[in-house]
């Protein structure tokens, strides 16, 4: 067992381990038009779409909390530009500072802001998309 491992040891460590390398092959240099085709064989964007939807909670004031539904679609238009449209929906409840103000107690409705929608819309431009997402 001892002589095994010693054996590994030394193949391990002796300087005729680097004659296992193979020398590198040279590929040339890569066109531009060349790089295009790689890219967009892998990640292709222009004509595609980006489809969404996200729930989430709005504090908007001490008062209230708006729960939000939104839904998202973006085009891609070429491989570095598009667009997106988002469409939100929301409704404020009120919470319990909300509810206390307005009891008989204090008889005081304080005033509240309301989350009821949204519409936002947005330009891409991205042009290391692809680059990044390896």
């Amino acid at each position: 067992m001892k002589k095994t491992l010693s054996a590994a040891l030394i193949v391990l460590f002796s300087s005729s381990t680097s004659a296992l390398a193979e020398d590198p092959v040279d590929l040339g240099v890569l066109q531009n038009h060349e790089i295009q085709v790689i890219q967009k064989r892998l990640h292709v964007k222009q004509g595609r779409t980006e489809m969404g939807a996200q729930l989430g909670v709005l504090p908007f004031d001490p008062y209230t909390i708006a729960p939000k539904v939104q839904l998202s679609y973006g085009k891609h238009k070429s491989e570095t530009r598009g667009w997106e449209l988002q469409v939100g929906l929301g409704y404020g409840i009120a919470n319990g500072t909300y509810r206390l103000l307005d009891s008989p107690a204090y008889g005081k409705v304080p005033e509240a802001t309301r989350y009821l929608g949204s519409i936002t819309g947005g330009l891409t431009f991205s042009p290391i998309y692809a680059k990044m997402s390896h």
